[in-house]
This record gives C-alpha cells, sequence and structure tokens, in this order.
C-alpha cells in the first residue's frame, strides 16, 4: 500500500517551506553581495560632471522657466579602460631600481553634461600612485573638459619602482581610481 493523503499533504508542505526559505534567503544574499560588491567591473565609472549652468531667469518676478527635468541628477560620464601595459626600465639604473611605466589608455565619454577627468590614482596593495606630471602630453585630451555627447581618448601613465615593480610584475593586476569608482586592470607586458 502506499502512503496516506495526510502524509504527502504534511511532505508538500514542508517541500514548499524548503523552497519559499531558500527562495528568500538567496534574495537576500543576493541583495547583500551587489551592495557589498558595487558595479567596479563594469565600463561605466561615474568622473566629475562639470556644474550646469543655471537657469537663465525670466520676467519681472525673477521666477525660472525651469521644469522638473533640470533638477535631476546629472549622468556620470562612461569610461572605457582599452589597455593597460607595463614597461619594464630598459637602462641599467632603472633595471637597478626596479622601475617601471604603467600605461592606461582610456576613452571617456560625457553622456549629459560636459565632465572632467580629475584625479586619476593607481593603486596596488597599499601602495597609490597620481599619474607622472611629466606625461600630460600622452594624456592629450582627457585632461581638459569633455563637451557633452564627445568622447576623449589618452593615456594615463604612472611611473613605478623597487618592490611596488615587482608586486606589479608578478600579479599583472591593478586598480584605477578615478573619483570614487576602482576600475580593475589587467596589466599585460610588451
Amino acid at each position: 500500500m502506499g502512503p496516506d493523503f495526510p502524509s504527502l499533504l504534511r511532505g508538500l508542505g514542508k517541500f514548499l517551506a524548503v523552497v519559499v526559505a531558500s527562495t528568500l534567503v538567496g534574495a537576500a544574499l543576493g541583495i547583500g553581495l551587489s551592495k557589498l560588491s558595487g558595479d567596479e567591473a563594469t565600463s561605466s565609472a561615474p568622473l566629475a560632471a562639470a556644474p550646469a549652468a543655471a537657469p537663465a531667469r525670466t520676467g519681472a518676478t525673477g521666477a525660472s522657466g525651469a521644469t522638473g527635468a533640470d533638477d535631476a541628477e546629472p549622468q556620470a560620464p562612461r569610461i572605457r579602460v582599452l589597455s593597460s601595459t607595463l614597461v619594464p626600465a630598459t637602462t641599467p639604473s632603472g633595471r637597478k631600481r626596479r622601475r617601471a611605466r604603467v600605461a592606461v589608455r582610456l576613452r571617456v565619454t560625457a553622456r549629459g553634461d560636459k565632465a572632467t577627468l580629475g584625479t586619476a590614482r593607481l593603486i596596488s596593495g597599499d601602495d597609490e600612485l597620481t599619474t607622472d606630471p611629466q606625461a600630460a602630453d600622452a594624456a592629450g585630451d582627457l585632461l581638459d573638459p569633455i563637451s557633452a555627447g564627445k568622447s576623449a581618448t589618452g593615456e594615463l601613465r604612472f611611473e613605478t619602482a623597487g618592490a611596488l615593480t615587482t608586486r606589479l610584475a608578478d600579479q599583472k593586476r591593478a586598480r584605477l581610481r578615478i573619483g570614487d569608482r576602482r576600475l580593475p586592470l589587467r596589466l599585460t607586458t610588451p
């Protein structure tokens, strides 16, 4: 003889309770992990948007003709890492001091308002470097304000030495921080 009807209902009830509980736990974990991880792996990073011009005031009362559309938060520019390379020094003194250059080629597109790149930093472990001030020509239009809807492409360069160079050569990874966003870099060597 087979199982009776009440035991089948109890088994079905237990099964449904497990399914509902696991769905709720999975959803809660997914939401929690997405908040912790942020969205760092995307090709879009928020950069400092240039402030939009204030709407012109009209009429004798000084009321503006603006609607709620101007109150929207500006869209962050899109940033795309085109390449990132680690170039070890070739001179004897550079090799002795374990020097290298990290070159990060970027394309930045201003989506809403005019945008500026701001300060970029190369991060590896506890080390944090700003761009090489001698390499402004390689950065090109990235250092200038980018008009809405336009793109700029250029190369940011960072000079490394000592243990940092060794770590970058071994790990082949770093992060680029621009504003409050961090973009992962996979370093290649020529």
